[in-house]
């Protein structure tokens, strides 16, 4: 995550940001409530701004994040979670079952109503963005697989980015072998 932050950093994502200096950077103001949700602001702007990202992600670390949950009782993480859930085509029920946060959450069970299943870079990244500050209920133990998988996709869409940002084109140099 600290190297997802440096990105949005150097993309000037956290310009705006009155919690860290012009001139330097420091995660340190992002280990409070402000700071993460300024950073989480950014995070899903940056979603926003870069969708041609997503179609270049590691599906199999997608999937196995989907399928262990979702990182929070937030609805939009919920929302975000589900949605990757449906692009993957993985059963609800099956997921919300063996969930620990099942019995507190409003929308255990509950179908992602929207029939889309284009994969979004800001559902992703809303899901990883929780998973990666570790900002997961307490009672939610992620496992090191998923932590892993996080790790591999957030790393993926700092190197795609860099990547596009130095050429105009929507396929990756590294990708244009295949």
């Amino acid at each position: 995550m600290r190297m997802f932050t440096y990105h949005l950093y150097k993309k000037g994502y956290l310009n705006d940001a009155a919690c860290i200096p012009n001139d330097t950077f420091d995660f340190t103001p992002f280990e409070f409530s402000y700071g993460r949700e300024y950073l989480k602001f950014a995070a899903e702007e940056f979603g926003k701004d870069h969708q041609e990202i997503a179609k270049w992600l590691y599906t199999s670390d997608l999937k196995s994040v989907a399928r262990f949950g979702c990182p929070s009782l937030c609805q939009k993480s919920v929302y975000a979670a589900k949605y990757l859930r449906r692009c993957f085509r993985i059963e609800e029920h099956k997921v919300c079952q063996k969930c620990i946060l099942k019995e507190s959450c409003k929308l255990a069970n509950k179908r992602y109503k929207k029939v889309d299943t284009k994969l979004y870079l800001v559902n992703v990244i809303r899901v990883l963005f929780m998973y990666a500050l570790e900002s997961t209920p307490q009672q939610l133990v992620v496992p090191k697989k998923v932590k892993i998988s996080v790790n591999r996709v957030l790393e993926k869409v700092i190197h795609l980015s860099e990547e596009l940002s130095h050429d105009d084109s929507s396929v990756p140099p590294s990708l244009r072998h295949i």
